[in-house]
């Protein structure tokens, strides 16, 4: 991918969702490290199985954050995915993923 990009070109990367909804998807973010650079951070959002009941679902792509800072300003950036839905304004699962 830095190939394509530029030798100037750094990537942080997820493991590949396993679960069926994830349809084997990674996340990533692509940064340019001549004004950017990775602050160290790195991971992924899951709720804890103690604070999720029946009524709630686990993300179906898990959020990733990271952490890069660019001159003196750090910056935290956080993936999401919502559920698409049925097409409907008002897709109760997508409602309750986002709420």
């Amino acid at each position: 991918m830095t190939g394509l990009l530029g030798g100037w070109s750094k990537y942080v990367v997820t493991d590949v969702t396993e679960a069926a909804s994830g349809n084997g998807e990674r996340m990533a973010f692509v940064y340019d490290r001549r004004g950017v650079a990775f602050g160290g951070l790195a991971g992924e959002i899951v709720l804890p199985p103690e604070k999720v009941d029946t009524e709630v679902l686990q993300f179906a792509r898990t959020p990733f954050v990271c952490g890069f800072k660019a001159g003196l300003a750090p910056i935290d950036l956080c993936t999401v995915h919502i559920y698409y839905g049925e097409g409907v304004p008002l897709d109760s699962l997508k409602l309750e993923e986002i709420r």
